[in-house]
């Protein structure tokens, strides 16, 4: 089945202005000039101990972006940064202060085989707020490449490390012959946007793709035939609850969550509160999410107290450290699948299950190059005429069956990340 939608929809998704008239050679009127990137550049390895996540110490390192003579601007401007990085004392800044967008280009002279190897950057926006950021790869030119855009957390003002999880291709891309790579941010309103790039790394790929599906609906959902549903094929889910109402009214009753986990579903954390996690302060966020995983342990749902969903995709930096130092995973809402096993396991981007517009492309695309998509599911009922039904979840999950694609929890992502890491 053909999912691929062209590239001219897909940049026109992130800004009608973004898209010209493009040439035959591929490149965007913006990049008009853009050609060689300068000369060569050779990071130089920094020691595991200076290396903080989301930074990595395992994978090639690709670029610490400390030279920036071999990134060309294609809108905005950049420079080297030693006033924010992640990695090293260098890191690069890309911003642009008349507008919504900016970008760099870097060519290789020997081109990237990323066959059984997954690419990531990290970054940080300078002001968060209502940001896309794309990275393309192009294989080997602008009319063949791959296509990652993921949404930023509104609030996120930290470093967020993106897996270059595909969202598109254009033309007929070889992914064993990445010659350049595009990396730009958009900011939803005209004002000006300004981020810093670090890391840019490859590390080993699982091999096969798999989908995961998480469901946060609350009592209004059907889940007795979600359960059904997901029985059917002998798959299991994530079923993300507010700890702090389990058997309270507005919650889920305990005997009820102890059927799903007896069937294989992690029962994780949903810490949804009348204000969201930002507007706390940090102190208050930490005693928040730990109160809530304690409690799902305490009842017995250990496993699934190891993992946590953002509610409203609301996080900042104090809500992204309590979560390092209390779960063993953490899922954003971000559009796009990851790397397989990913690197960044607290946050791992979520993809909207519901949108069946997308989500064909996107199980496509993570099956043929051994990605992981999570596919997120509010509310479902079963009189429901749309993708909030049941019975549009009975479709999706026959069409993941009929392909044999594997259906994990987040319990069986970090076996199968520990027995990777094993190898």
């Amino acid at each position: 089945m053909n999912t691929r939608v062209p590239r001219r929809a897909v940049l026109a998704a992130l800004g009608g202005s973004f898209v010209g008239v493009t040439g035959c050679t591929g490149e965007m009127p913006w990049e008009e000039a853009l050609r060689g990137p300068g000369a060569e550049y050779r990071p130089e390895t920094v020691s595991e101990g200076d290396v903080t996540a989301p930074g990595l110490t395992h994978g090639d390192l690709l670029d610490d972006f400390a030279e920036p003579s071999v990134w060309t601007a294609i809108e905005g401007t950049h420079s080297v940064t030693e006033d924010r990085t992640l990695v090293g004392d260098r890191a690069l800044w890309v911003g642009n202060e008349n507008g919504r967008r900016a970008g760099v280009y870097r060519a290789f002279d020997e081109p990237l085989d990323l066959d059984d190897r997954q690419l990531s950057v990290a970054l940080a926006l300078d002001e968060p707020a209502d940001v896309t950021v794309t990275v393309e790869c192009q294989a080997p030119d602008a009319d063949h490449s791959l296509i990652s855009s993921r949404r930023v957390p509104p609030e996120l003002d930290d470093w967020l490390r993106l897996d270059v999880g595909y969202t598109d291709r254009e033309g007929e891309p070889d992914h064993t012959s990445v010659e350049g790579i595009r990396i730009w941010a958009e900011r939803a309103s005209d004002e000006r946007i300004g981020f810093t790039l670090d890391d840019l790394r490859a590390t080993q790929s699982h091999g096969s793709g798999g989908v995961v599906l998480v469901f946060d609906g609350g009592p209004g959902s059907a889940y007795d035939e979600i359960l059904e549903i997901t029985e059917e094929s002998d798959s299991s889910g994530v079923l993300g609850v507010r700890p702090s109402l389990i058997d309270e009214p507005g919650g889920l009753p305990l005997d009820y969550l102890e059927t799903f986990g007896e069937r294989g579903w992690d029962v994780a954390s949903y810490p949804l509160r009348s204000d969201p996690l930002p507007e706390l302060s940090a102190d208050d966020q930490r005693t928040v999410i730990e109160a809530d995983s304690r409690r799902l342990a305490d009842l017995g749902f250990e496993g699934g107290a190891r993992h946590f969903l953002a509610p409203g995709n609301r996080i900042d930096a104090s809500t992204l450290e309590a979560v390092r130092n209390t779960h063993e995973t953490g899922f954003l809402s971000g559009g796009a699948p990851n790397a397989f096993p990913p690197s960044d396991l607290h946050t791992l981007s979520m993809a909207d299950g519901t949108d069946s517009a997308v989500v064909p492309r996107l199980v496509e695309l993570a099956t043929a190059y051994g990605q992981l998509l999570v596919l997120r599911f509010g509310t479902l009922t079963t009189d429901a005429e749309d993708t909030s039904s049941t019975a549009y979840l009975r479709e999706l999950v026959a069409f993941l069956d009929a392909r044999e694609i594997e259906v994990l929890t987040a319990s069986d992502l970090l076996e199968t990340v520990d027995q990777h890491s094993s190898l």
